[in-house]
C-alpha cells in the first residue's frame, strides 16, 4: 500500500528540491524505513501528510542511517 501511495503523489516542480540546504520548521515526524530511502520517497511522505509544509532528507553516511524529517513551517 505504501508503494502505491508513493506513485500517486504529484511530481515536484523545478527548483523545489535544494541540495545541501536544511529547511527550517518544527519537526512533525522523523521517519525511517521507506521514506528515508530517497528524497523522492521523503517528498511523497510529506505530500501524504496534511500538516506537512516542508521536508528534509539526509542520506546515510559514516554509520548514520538516512533520515526523512517532516516539517511544519512557522
Amino acid at each position: 500500500i505504501a508503494l502505491i501511495a508513493l506513485l500517486l503523489v504529484q511530481p515536484l516542480p523545478d527548483g523545489a528540491v535544494l541540495d545541501a540546504h536544511e529547511r527550517r520548521g518544527a519537526v512533525i515526524a522523523r521517519l525511517d524505513g521507506l521514506p528515508a530511502q530517497s528524497w523522492q520517497a521523503c517528498a511523497s511522505a510529506c505530500g501524504l501528510d496534511g500538516s506537512c509544509e516542508a521536508w528534509t532528507w539526509r542520506t546515510g553516511y559514516a554509520g548514520r542511517a538516512a533520515r526523512c524529517d517532516i516539517l511544519s513551517v512557522p
